[in-house]
């Protein structure tokens, strides 16, 4: 990825859906990863929950893995940037 600052490095990351990289990228950054951490534990042990029962998720369970997901990569852009925004409607 040439010239392209850390902050946009880490954003491509979280396009891609590969989180822990740019947890990782992050950190290194000096910006704390603790919450992120947790979050993006929970999400991945509700995935795993799912594929360890060889089953789809039931809308109850889907809406709130997207909602959690949602939510930690926005929280996670916005940490990025350093700026503290309200998550927008149409994303939640």
């Amino acid at each position: 990825m040439e010239n392209l600052n850390w902050k946009d490095v880490a954003k491509k990351h979280i396009a891609k859906a590969e989180l822990l990289k740019c947890l990782t990228i992050m950190k290194k950054h000096g910006i704390v990863t603790v919450d992120f951490v947790a979050r993006f534990k929970k999400h991945k042990k509700m995935e795993d929950r799912v594929l360890r029962e060889k089953r789809t998720y039931t809308s109850t369970e889907y809406a709130a893995q997207n909602e959690l997901y949602n939510r930690l990569t926005f929280d996670m852009m916005c940490a990025i940037d350093g700026v503290k925004r309200e998550m927008p409607e149409y994303l939640k």
